[in-house]
């Protein structure tokens, strides 16, 4: 698997690669891996240029209040995961937040929820779901908004 980008917590995948690897890496798709193999949904991309992608881990909270903008996209939300998957109300909430920081900063979002799941997200206000998250590119370290 190549990687662009490894911390103790997940390793990011950019590249696909031959023999066995991870059905992200097969695809080509920008995604973010856990330590331990498995893949670490949802996570946002951020468009900083023409093939140029941040990836934003995300972080559900009860704690209500004003989060610093940072490279963590934090949620307030009472339950989130209900039997290992994410809510529906928790996905809108996630989503709330992302377009608001999208259309604040005129910066292009992508929430990607699984392999086959994201939602696109534009500064003009508009979504779209897709079933392709973003893939190719370079994996930039620092977030540029």
């Amino acid at each position: 698997m190549n990687t662009v980008l490894t911390n103790k917590n997940f390793s990011l995948v950019r590249k696909p690669k031959r023999g066995k690897t991870s059905a992200a890496a097969r695809t080509g798709t920008i995604a973010m891996v856990h330590a331990a193999g498995k893949s670490k949904y949802p996570y946002v991309v951020v468009r900083v240029m023409a093939a140029a992608y941040v990836l934003c881990p995300v972080r559900f909270t009860t704690k209500a209040g004003p989060h610093k903008p940072g490279k963590t996209v934090v949620v307030t939300h009472r339950n989130p995961w209900s039997g290992g998957r994410l809510t529906p109300s928790a996905r809108a909430a996630l989503l709330d937040v992302v377009h608001e920081r999208t259309i604040d900063t005129g910066v292009r979002r992508c929430v990607v929820f699984g392999p086959r799941s994201s939602v696109y997200l534009e500064p003009d206000g508009t979504r779209k779901n897709s079933r392709c998250p973003p893939g190719g590119g370079v994996v930039l370290r620092k977030p540029r908004h």
